[in-house]
């Protein structure tokens, strides 16, 4: 499911974080006073970060009793929320799949089984250790070790989380045709996803599709920097060349991730089944979506905060109180970091 930072496999962790610079490499500064600034700058960044996920949740309590939250996760189904769980690891397999179609365009051959046992690492890493080391440096670290180069290993995986993000999107433009009572509440929510949808695709286009111009700019690029720099430049288009006017990995890798997608959106729908939430099918493919773009905002931890508030604001129109959008949003993430929690017993046993 998605490797956003609060899902496994979507999204879950979607941000791609770099390790802080070494000290002994900057060389205006004393390296003892570097050293202590790195660690200082991570304090300041998590202390902000809990500050935003407590005044959010305060926000999304205030006149909520926590009893009703409660009382509606004690009274939720269990058969449901079973297979929601299990669905995670659909969601795994699905991802990896999605990541090995890339990697071949690379020319690695990878197992699927190491790629969906890196996925839940990288799921364990995102919602366990808030620190600058996510999901994604683990599967940047994975993608080298299956063979190919570190430039090509961010490629590859910049390269998956963009195609997943623009099938999210697009599952959201589907869902504005399908929710109109959601549309009508928040008639700016349609101009937010053609606006995403669009910067997405144009994405998605400058890395498959040869566009006339781009490698003279390179080129031109390269020419003006230093050796250091043009050599950086040319990895990179290096890397990303594996991609340009690949249509075959471009449809495959698009058909994993609306699999995936889907299979996402299943998982919210069985949550809201199992509390009773009267919410048909059809509205979760905006809700979800949207509510997963939300939480890669960089201002909580794992999304804590904005992910309550979000499915308060947007399950609302349907009726659903604030203590129901809570016990769903918090029965997903419980859900989430149990299928999670399975990643840190792989990381703990793997090689």
């Amino acid at each position: 499911m998605t490797d956003v930072t609060h899902h496994p496999a979507e999204g879950s962790a979607m941000r791609l974080e770099a390790p802080e610079p070494s000290p002994a490499a900057n060389t205006a500064e004393p390296p003892t006073a570097t050293a202590a600034a790195g660690p200082g700058r991570r304090r300041l960044r998590l202390a902000l970060k809990l500050a935003g996920s407590a005044l959010l949740l305060a926000w999304v309590l205030r006149g909520t009793r926590l009893a009703d939250v409660w009382a509606a996760i004690r009274a939720a189904r269990a058969a449901p929320l079973v297979l929601a769980f299990l669905l995670q690891f659909v969601g795994v397999w699905i991802s990896a799949r999605r990541w090995r179609v890339l990697l071949r365009a690379q020319g690695v051959e990878a197992p699927v089984r190491f790629l969906a046992a890196s996925f839940m690492v990288g799921s364990f890493f995102n919602n366990f250790l808030p620190s600058t080391i996510g999901g994604d440096a683990v599967r940047i670290y994975d993608s080298h070790r299956a063979g190919v180069s570190r430039t090509a290993a961010v490629a590859v995986i910049l390269v998956d989380r963009l195609l997943g993000l623009l099938v999210l999107m697009l599952f959201a433009l589907a869902g504005l045709l399908l929710s109109p009572r959601l549309t009508a509440d928040l008639p700016a929510l349609g101009l937010w996803v053609a606006l995403g949808t669009t910067a997405l695709a144009g994405a998605v286009a400058v890395i498959f599709v040869p566009l006339p111009g781009l490698a003279p700019l390179a080129r031109a690029l390269a020419a003006r920097l230093p050796a250091a720099g043009a050599r950086l430049v040319a990895k990179v288009r290096d890397a990303f060349a594996a991609y340009r006017d690949a249509h075959r990995t471009l449809g495959v890798a698009l058909a994993w991730s609306v699999a995936l997608q889907a299979n996402v959106v299943l998982f919210y729908v069985l949550v809201a089944q199992a509390l009773g939430l009267p919410v048909a099918w059809a509205n979760f493919l905006l809700i979800v979506s949207v509510a997963l773009v939300v939480t890669l905002l960089p201002i909580s931890i794992n999304g804590i905060g904005l992910r309550e508030n979000t499915f308060a604001v947007l399950l609302a129109p349907f009726g659903v109180a604030s203590a129901d959008a809570l016990a769903f949003a918090w029965l997903a993430y419980l859900l989430l970091l149990g299928g999670s929690a399975i990643g840190g017993v792989v990381y703990a046993v793997r090689r």
